[in-house]
């Protein structure tokens, strides 16, 4: 299976970011999540996928238990404070942070989230351990649609830094769309 990867292969799409590329028997495209589903299952990683809104509504007893910069708006709107700390709790933890108590709002923060429901982040962290230990058998190579990589975060360009690692077949040449 050779798998082809863009950031905006998830979900429908149009136009097609393919353009006038063609499908092929063997080729998955996928985009963040669908990478997710082949390599958590080829690890036997798999498990509750949370989705946002359900990850956000398990957060509101939190909030209401621990103090925070976000009160006074979670008096107005606590399931939206609780998305939004939830996004910005995910967006840090993609760049690395660890719940350190770097600031007093830091510290919050990572208190109120403490006991989050896993979500991208925390999946992808999962899989990026075992991954560099790893070479799928069935998994021949990825390619990238030309420019995924300057547009990706730094978590998925360190998943995409693993399928080149010494052993995975490497792509014969970059899709353009």
């Amino acid at each position: 299976m050779r798998l082809l990867f863009d950031m905006a292969l998830d979900g429908e799409t149009w136009p097609d970011p393919l353009g006038d590329a063609e499908a092929t028997a063997g080729t998955l495209h996928v985009g963040p999540l669908g990478f997710f589903d082949v390599l958590e299952t080829s690890l036997g990683l798999g498990g509750r996928v949370h989705p946002n809104s359900c990850r956000a509504a398990a957060l509101i007893p939190a909030l209401g238990s621990v103090p925070g910069f976000w009160d006074e708006s979670a008096k107005k709107d606590l399931l939206g404070v609780a998305r939004e700390l939830l996004r910005w709790r995910d967006t840090l933890w993609l760049h690395g942070w660890r719940s350190e108590p770097l600031t007093d709002r830091l510290a919050q923060l990572a208190e109120a989230t403490r006991e989050v429901l896993s979500g991208i982040p925390d999946r992808l962290l999962a899989v990026l351990g075992p991954a560099y230990q790893w070479t799928p058998a069935n998994l021949s190579g990825v390619a990238y649609l030309a420019g995924t990589t300057r547009t990706s975060t730094s978590r998925w360009i360190s998943w995409m830094t693993f399928t080149r690692k010494p052993g995975m077949a490497r792509p014969s040449s970059r899709v353009t769309a």
